[in-house]
């Protein structure tokens, strides 16, 4: 699906990824936002900010946590100003075999603190 909107003479571009995805174990219950990205390209813009994305939700939730693939609601934001700059924005999402190679790491609050367990 692609929506374009002109708003001051930008065109700005949403899509969503509607492709088969294998069952997560478990998904995350907020998007995670990555940061933009450029390319003279579309296509190039959007890797990018697929890689963009990976890296934010890795630094968020930990190392298994940055696969694209399996996320769910994905979503680009994307716009012209010469280059072609996009967002990608995404739940992340554990798989059944990646949560079965170890227990399901805690994930690290937003803020970088450690939070305490409640007893």
């Amino acid at each position: 699906m692609t929506l374009a909107v002109a708003t001051a003479g930008a065109m700005t571009l949403a899509t969503t990824d509607q492709a088969v995805q294998a069952s997560p174990a478990i998904c995350h219950n907020y998007i995670v936002t990555g940061k933009t990205a450029s390319a003279a390209s579309v296509s190039k813009a959007k890797e990018r900010a697929r890689a963009k994305w990976s890296d934010k939700a890795v630094s968020v939730k930990g190392g298994r946590w940055g696969s694209w693939r399996i996320a769910k609601q994905k979503q680009y934001l994307c716009g012209r100003a010469g280059l072609v700059y996009c967002k990608a924005k995404a739940v992340p999402c554990l798989t059944a075999a990646s949560s079965s190679s170890g227990p399901i790491p805690k994930t690290k609050p937003a803020n970088g603190r450690q939070s305490k367990p409640i007893n």
